[in-house]
């Protein structure tokens, strides 16, 4: 209970650091469809069981840890250059909405 309880408070860190961009988190598991999450692009690392993958909204996706730092500086995909952020207006009518 107590990892788990972990897990849910780091999700909730790791989902408010990068709440501006266009990005989706999720903790790998065995009973997961992760087919075409096998590993990271930019480690090229396979991903492991109970690790997190951070997928993009171009659906290119990366260890947590990978990526953060380039996210912190630019706010594009590594692979593909898509723009990630999300204008203000439609991030605070969602906000709205919730």
């Amino acid at each position: 209970m107590m990892i788990f309880s972990f897990f849910i408070f780091f999700y909730i860190i790791l989902a408010s650091s990068m709440n501006r961009k266009k990005t989706s988190f999720f903790l790998k598991h065995d009973n997961h469809d992760t087919s075409k999450y096998s590993f990271c692009t930019i480690c090229l690392e396979n991903y492991q069981d109970d690790e997190f993958i951070m997928v993009l909204f171009c659906e290119h996706n990366f260890h947590y840890e990978c990526v953060s730092i380039w996210l912190d500086i630019n706010n594009s995909c590594p692979i593909c250059k898509k723009d990630l952020e999300v204008p203000i207006t439609l991030y605070e009518d969602k906000e709205l909405q919730m």
